[in-house]
């Protein structure tokens, strides 16, 4: 029997082992946390493939600013699509 976890659907449970006080804090940290791993595969291999660049010094920092400016505009657009309740005709399948 699958469970639906947000917006995904699982085959068994998960069980997340925290030291946070009560579960909607526990189940809100791992979110964020979710966030930043896709925030790191997107820069790394996901898309921006930034570990193939070999850049080092000031090229590295510019790259940087470049690729935290067009993500932060992909986030920003993001969201103002989830509010506008038509993420499912824009985002990419998992």
């Amino acid at each position: 029997m699958e469970k639906k976890l947000w917006t995904w659907q699982v085959d068994e449970a998960w069980f997340i082992l925290t030291g946070l006080g009560s579960l909607p804090a526990a189940l809100d940290a791992y979110k964020q946390r979710m966030g930043i791993e896709e925030m790191f595969r997107d820069c790394q291999t996901g898309g921006y493939d930034m570990e193939r660049t070999s850049l080092k010094g000031n090229r590295l920092i510019n790259i940087i600013r470049v690729v935290t400016l067009a993500y932060s505009s992909v986030i920003f657009e993001g969201t103002e699509l989830r509010k506008k309740l038509v993420a499912k005709y824009v985002f990419r399948r998992q």
